[in-house]
């Protein structure tokens, strides 16, 4: 469906690979890291990009996808630690991007967790080789490395380029009670889906009918 569709990129896929961490890669071949979550392509998608979600490691030694799914801070000294130490594993190895993918609870929960993002942001802006990037950015800069000197006329990370157009307006489609994964028929749950499209599909887009459709 993504490629068929003209997406560029996917950024579902969590992988454990962290020695070194993972880097980008495209769906011409077989996945090396194996499938953390099914389901998980098998065949090849030429040109459709893969940004795993590259596993952070807690303080107690797991891997986890998300920094809240991550063991819990018992304050802001640990929750530093850990966003130091897994953007280190990155920078000081294979410099592969570096994910901070995060959910409302880790701030909720503890507001020592948001005072400890800004200060690992603070820092990370002060490192002259260290840029906040879109995935679509880092893939652009993959088909066309170029080197830190002449980082300043990369055209897509220049801030004076034209963007292209985006939805008028976007219309945010709300579904109860589902029970597709990682939702279950004793666990159902909400999900949202933004789209440009005027209506909402009258099923939550999934596996097997992405278009929600009906029949």
């Amino acid at each position: 469906m993504l490629q068929q569709h003209g997406f560029k990129w996917d950024n579902s896929m969590p992988t454990q690979l962290s020695d070194p961490p993972l880097w980008p890669f495209t769906l011409d071949y077989q996945a090396e890291h194996g499938c953390v979550i099914e389901p998980c392509p098998h065949a090849s998608y030429p040109g459709l990009w893969e940004i795993p979600m590259v596993d952070y490691i807690d303080k107690t030694g797991e891997f986890c996808n998300n920094v809240d799914s991550c063991e819990f801070p018992a304050n802001k000294k640990e929750a530093l630690d850990l966003l130091r130490y897994n953007f280190a594993r990155h920078y000081l190895t294979n410099k592969a991007p570096f994910p901070v993918y995060l959910r409302a609870r880790w701030f909720e929960e503890a507001h020592y967790n948001i005072e400890a993002l800004e200060e690992f942001l603070d820092e990370l802006l002060l490192m002259k080789d260290v840029f906040f990037v879109t995935i679509s950015q880092a893939v652009d800069w993959m088909k066309q490395p170029t080197k830190l000197a002449d980082i300043q006329d990369f055209a897509p990370w220049r801030c004076d380029r034209d963007e292209p157009s985006t939805c008028r307006q976007i219309n945010t489609c709300v579904y109860l009670n589902v029970t597709l994964p990682p939702n279950s028929f004793d666990h159902p749950g909400e999900r949202f889906v933004s789209t440009c499209a005027e209506s909402c599909p009258p099923l939550y887009p999934f596996v097997g009918n992405p278009q929600g459709r009906l029949d």
